[in-house]
């Protein structure tokens, strides 16, 4: 709950009539906590990293002025007549910064505000930076935590540094910063494991942490995972493995990739090496390694490689992963090691290289150098057994939207010329042949009998259907039927043809 120095409040809610004794109140919430952050700095042991350490700082926060934080976020901060609403049930850490009016404000029942150095709460319109002119709103505080193991929540100091996905969470030889000018709400949902942990520029052990979360840290971190705090870092000249315990590495790769979006790779067969969450378009090397195998030698290594401009846009990660953890992770390791026994009994090094383009092309022929580099027998890099796996080719690229636009309107146009060259090919073959009527013999025609003209048998019509007879064509002679005078017209081809139905000379 809300604890004071001063009288607690009887009710969670505060109103015009009541906000003097608030702003008092705040004030003294405000001077306790700058003399609490004034003691962090007089005592606090500032840890630096160590070599193949990287300092992590997590970048979220959770502030009063915040506009994303209220409503659906398209409000804005609150305004002098809007009513404050923080949800009664989350737990809030909030930072309050410059002055604000509260017209009435319903609190959380677990929570803080962390108030800046001449942040004023009071009922003064000139506290406010808008108003809506007497119209009120109710705004609801969004104090939802950022979780530890989501990537984009934390920003490596080195920021040139290439990482695997699995690498973008602090590891268990990297450091761990919170910031103290402001405040945050981090959950910790798994265990993990860190070098170093500063928050508000106190160092913390595994033992003080603990204790620091039980109170004056219960609202900023919050969740059943803990983190142990092993000071010892990276000490292989070889590299060392992210999270190399078995009970965390599976449950926090996958927590890792649920935060991470992957998008189509742009080249047939694409490859997923270990630490990655995503298939992409590259190639990865993996090799065994001997006694003089230092990481710092082979950085420098393809240092030399990667800073040849024509692949300034390549991106090259070097990391010792676990072999075992790969063969066994279906649904993310690579399949490049399945089946190769002399990788089945240790860690390796693994090269992961892809490039800006999407394609992996320039990162297949970077790989392409570096794998016959390494193999070459003058090289001293301590690499023994390796072996290397690539995207397939590029995909066909896509059709812009002018080209797709001229395609359909092609398509239309030519559609449209073929049904009228159609319409007006049948109406040219049906003014080839001119029937005309005698009128004198008009009244005589008369249709003739039905009569197939071709082997088979012949069927006559009559009331009681047709009647089969001998298979012989029947002759019916025109002057008979009284059949309409028929001439052929003169046409482009200058032919006349018959009248299936007649039989006799041709016009």
């Amino acid at each position: 709950m809300f604890d004071y120095t001063e009288t607690e409040y009887d009710d969670a809610r505060t109103s015009s009539d009541s906000l003097a004794y608030y702003y008092i109140r705040c004030k003294i919430i405000s001077f306790a906590i700058l003399e609490i952050f004034s003691s962090f700095v007089s005592y606090a042991h500032i840890g630096s990293t160590v070599e193949g350490s990287t300092q992590f700082t997590f970048v979220p926060d959770v502030r009063f002025d915040d506009p994303s934080r209220w409503g659906d976020g398209d409000h804005g901060i609150p305004c002098a007549e809007d009513r404050i609403i923080f949800p009664p049930d989350d737990v809030v850490s909030v930072f309050v910064q410059g002055g604000s009016k509260i017209t009435e404000m319903v609190l959380p029942l677990n929570g803080e505000f962390i108030f800046g150095d001449g942040s004023v709460w009071g009922s003064s319109n000139d506290l406010s930076s808008c108003s809506h002119d007497g119209e009120s709103h109710d705004l609801e505080f969004n104090p939802s935590p950022d979780d530890w193991f989501n990537p984009i929540n934390w920003r490596a100091t080195d920021e040139g540094r290439n990482m695997l996905d699995f690498e973008k969470v602090p590891c268990d030889f990297d450091d761990a910063v919170f910031p103290g000018i402001s405040s945050f709400t981090a959950e910790i949902g798994l265990n993990d494991v860190i070098r170093n942990l500063q928050i508000a520029e106190q160092t913390f052990t595994t033992s003080t942490f603990t204790n620091y979360r039980r109170h004056e840290g219960r609202y900023k971190f919050i969740g059943d995972g803990e983190i142990d705090i092993d000071e010892s870092g990276c000490t292989d000249p070889s590299g060392c493995i992210c999270r190399d315990q078995d009970d965390l590495m599976q449950d926090v790769f996958h927590k890792i990739c649920n935060y991470v979006t992957c998008g189509g790779a742009e080249c047939e067969n694409p490859i997923i090496a270990y630490g990655s969450c995503c298939y992409q378009c590259g190639s990865a090397i993996t090799f065994n390694y001997t006694d003089v195998y230092t990481e710092s030698k082979m950085t420098e290594f393809l240092e030399t490689f990667s800073a040849q401009p024509q692949y300034s846009a390549v991106h090259v990660v070097l990391s010792k992963v676990n072999t075992q953890m790969m063969l066994s992770e279906d649904s993310r390791a690579s399949v490049m090691l399945r089946n190769q026994d002399y990788f089945a009994e240790r860690d390796v090094i693994q090269i992961y290289i892809t490039d800006e383009s999407g394609t992996g092309d320039d990162a297949k022929q970077l790989a392409n150098e570096i794998y016959e580099e390494i193999n070459s027998p003058d090289n001293d890099l301590g690499v023994s057994v390796s072996t290397i796996q690539s995207s397939g080719s590029a995909k066909s690229q896509a059709l812009g939207a002018a080209a797709v636009a001229g395609i359909v309107i092609g398509l239309i146009f030519g559609i449209v010329l073929l049904t009228i060259l159609f319409y007006a090919g049948v109406r040219r073959s049906r003014s080839r042949v001119d029937f005309q009527l005698d009128d004198s013999r008009t009244s005589s025609y008369q249709l003739p009998h039905i009569t197939e003209v071709g082997p088979g048998q012949e069927f006559e019509s009559s009331d009681h259907g047709p009647k089969p007879k001998k298979s012989q064509a029947r002759t019916v002679p025109t002057e008979n039927i009284g059949w309409p005078q028929m001439s052929a017209l003169d046409s482009d081809f200058g032919g006349s043809f018959g009248n299936p139905a007649f039989v006799g000379d041709d016009l």
